[in-house]
């Protein structure tokens, strides 16, 4: 994990935009959004895909996109 934040950190320190893929596939999605320094948390696509009609789906997305908020990573959608 030391290694990926140096890595992170140094895209950053040259101007790059960093993401976080995939976030909610698997409970490291957490870690990794606490620990990792990424400018954006793009929410796995299997949340995202039947939004329009899955209650399910939308309470998981509206919780996603809320999360990572307090760090100052922008949720997107991962289509």
């Amino acid at each position: 994990m030391a290694l990926a934040e140096t890595f992170l950190y140094k895209l950053q320190n040259i101007g790059c935009s960093t993401a976080l893929d995939d976030f909610g596939a698997g409970m490291s999605s957490f870690a990794y959004l606490r620990e990792l320094p990424v400018d954006y948390v793009k929410i796995d696509g299997r949340f995202v895909r039947n939004l329009a009609v899955n209650a399910t789906d939308q309470a998981m997305v509206r919780a996603m996109t809320i999360l990572p908020m307090p760090w100052g990573k922008r949720p997107l959608p991962n289509l």
